[in-house]
C-alpha cells in the first residue's frame, strides 16, 4: 500500500506539473505577456557588460556569437534571419516546436540551453539549477492552491461567504505563483548567458593576477 501511494503520488505530481506548464504556455501566448517573454536576452546582456567583453567571450563560444548576430540582424543574411524569426513566431503560435518545461524552441531557447549546460559542467558555482527548481516548485503549487479553495468550500458546505473566500484565496495564491513564474521565466535565459560571461571574466581576471608562488610569506614558511 505504501509503494502504491508513493507511485500514485509520483505520477500525480508529474501530471500536475505538465498541466501547470501547459497552462503557463497558454498564458504566455497572451499578447500582454508574450512581448515581455520574447525580449532578447542578448539585449539585456549588452546593457550589463561592455561590448568588448561580450565580443571576447563569444569568440570562445561560436554558437552564442552566431545566435547573437541572428537576433540582432546585423549579419549578411539578415533576410534569412528575419524569415527564421518569423518561423519562430509561428512556432510560438502553433506550438509545433515545444521543448521541455513548456519552452518554445527558438534561438533564445537554444542559447539558454547552451549557456546553462556550459556553466553546469565547467562552472557549477554559476549554475542556475536553483532557478529551474524554483520554477518547477511554483508550477507544482498551482494545483494545491486550487485544492485549498475546494477544501474551504467543502468545510463550509457551499455557503455564499465560503464561495467568496475560496475564490479570493485561490485568486491570491495563483496571482502570486503565476507572477513569480513569469518573472523567473523572463530572467532564466538572461541569467544563464550572464553567468557564462561572468565565468569568462573571472577566469580572465585570475590569469591576469601576478603569480604568488614565490611570495615572501612562502619563503618565510
Amino acid at each position: 500500500m505504501a509503494l502504491f501511494v508513493l507511485a500514485a503520488g509520483y505520477v500525480a505530481g508529474y501530471v500536475i506539473r505538465e498541466l501547470a506548464f501547459n497552462l503557463l504556455t497558454e498564458i504566455e501566448r497572451l499578447p500582454r505577456f508574450r512581448d515581455e517573454l520574447q525580449v532578447n536576452a542578448y539585449k539585456r546582456v549588452e546593457s550589463f557588460f561592455p561590448a568588448q567583453l561580450i565580443n571576447d567571450c563569444f569568440e570562445a563560444h561560436p554558437l552564442l556569437r552566431a545566435a547573437r548576430k541572428k537576433e540582432s540582424g546585423d549579419d549578411k543574411t539578415s533576410q534569412n534571419n528575419r524569415a527564421t524569426s518569423s518561423r519562430d513566431s509561428i512556432d510560438w503560435e502553433s506550438q509545433l516546436a515545444k521543448a521541455g518545461g513548456g519552452h518554445i524552441e527558438n534561438s533564445n531557447y537554444r542559447s539558454f540551453e547552451y549557456a546553462k549546460l556550459w556553466i553546469r559542467n565547467f562552472a557549477p558555482g554559476f549554475s542556475i539549477d536553483n532557478v529551474e527548481a524554483e520554477i518547477n516548485i511554483l508550477a507544482s503549487g498551482l494545483a494545491p492552491g486550487l485544492l485549498t479553495g475546494l477544501v474551504i468550500l467543502a468545510a463550509a458546505h457551499l455557503t455564499w461567504w465560503s464561495v467568496c473566500i475560496a475564490i479570493s484565496v485561490v485568486a491570491l495564491i495563483w496571482t502570486v505563483l503565476l507572477g513569480s513564474l513569469l518573472r523567473l521565466r523572463r530572467t532564466e535565459a538572461y541569467e544563464a548567458i550572464r553567468n557564462l560571461i561572468l565565468d569568462y571574466t573571472m577566469r580572465q581576471a585570475i590569469n591576469a593576477y601576478p603569480s604568488t608562488q614565490n611570495t615572501p610569506n612562502d619563503k618565510a614558511g
